[in-house]
Order: structure tokens, then C-alpha cells, then sequence
């Protein structure tokens, strides 16, 4: 474990693998201390994205499951490389999860236009426990966080 900010930040290896570059088949999130400790796991792979997260992540699946998509944004939050996941509802102030992209398996490549994800997957607890799948993906890089799309 190293210190960060007063915070100790677990620096176990996560290892994924997929099946065709479609479904995540493999993981050892569920096994570390990035689990244990309630940290958020975002991972990509071939546009297809999966958040993997604790037990106690409730309120994480409820805003997803309500949403009509996803907006993941990568810009820099106070100086860090950060991935910012909004999810699309008809709330003023929608849902929003910050990950540093150290807890990002597969950065995706650098793009200078915004891209469509094919599937953004939610596992809780465990590989295969996917209470949301969202097929509204949109994919972009920014200066800055937060970010909030302009409405026309």
C-alpha cells in the first residue's frame, strides 16, 4: 500500500481478460485490496467498457439502472489524469463517479473526437453479477473536470 493525500491506496495488479474482445471472462479485482477497500474499477477493452465494483455500491447501481446511457469523459481533475462517468437521466444534476486513471485497466487510446462505446457493464460482487447493461456509450476527452455536455 502507498500513501496518497492521507489515504492509503492499495497497488495491487489487476489482470482482465476477454472473451473475442466481448465479454470479460477473467478478473482478479474481486481479490484485491482495491476491492476490499470500496474502490472503483473502470476497464476497457475494444470500446466495450466494465465498471467493477463492491457489494456497497447500491447507489451506484440504482443511478445506472435508471439512466438512458452513459457519458465517460478524460481530462484532468486537479492535476490528475481522471475519468469522469456520468450517467444520462432527466435529473438537473445526474449521477456522477470520478476514477483516477490509475484504477483504469486498458487506457484507451488518446482521440481527438468524441467516439460511441458498443457496452458499458456494470459487475457487482462478483464476474457475471451484471445488474446493468447500458448500450448508450459515449466516449470523449477534455481539458478539464468536471465536465457537463452543452445542451443545444
Amino acid at each position: 500500500m502507498k500513501e496518497v493525500d492521507e489515504m492509503n491506496i492499495p497497488e495491487d495488479a489487476i489482470f482482465n481478460n476477454w472473451d473475442g474482445d466481448i465479454n470479460l471472462t477473467k478478473t482478479n479485482y474481486f481479490d484485491t485490496k482495491y476491492y476490499q477497500n470500496g474502490i472503483h474499477y473502470l476497464c476497457q477493452f475494444d470500446n466495450y467498457w466494465d465498471l467493477l465494483l463492491p457489494s456497497d455500491s447500491s447507489e451506484v447501481i440504482e443511478a445506472a439502472s435508471n439512466s438512458r446511457g452513459v457519458i465517460i469523459t478524460r481530462g484532468l481533475l486537479e492535476g490528475y489524469d481522471t475519468f469522469q462517468i456520468r450517467f444520462v437521466d432527466e435529473e438537473e444534476h445526474p449521477y456522477v463517479i470520478m476514477i483516477d486513471a490509475d484504477f483504469v485497466g486498458y487506457l484507451p487510446d488518446k482521440t481527438e473526437k468524441p467516439e460511441l462505446g458498443k457496452q458499458f457493464r456494470i459487475h457487482q460482487d462478483k464476474l457475471g453479477n451484471t445488474p446493468v447493461v447500458l448500450n448508450n456509450i459515449f466516449y470523449n476527452e477534455v481539458e478539464t473536470l468536471p465536465w457537463v455536455p452543452k445542451l443545444d
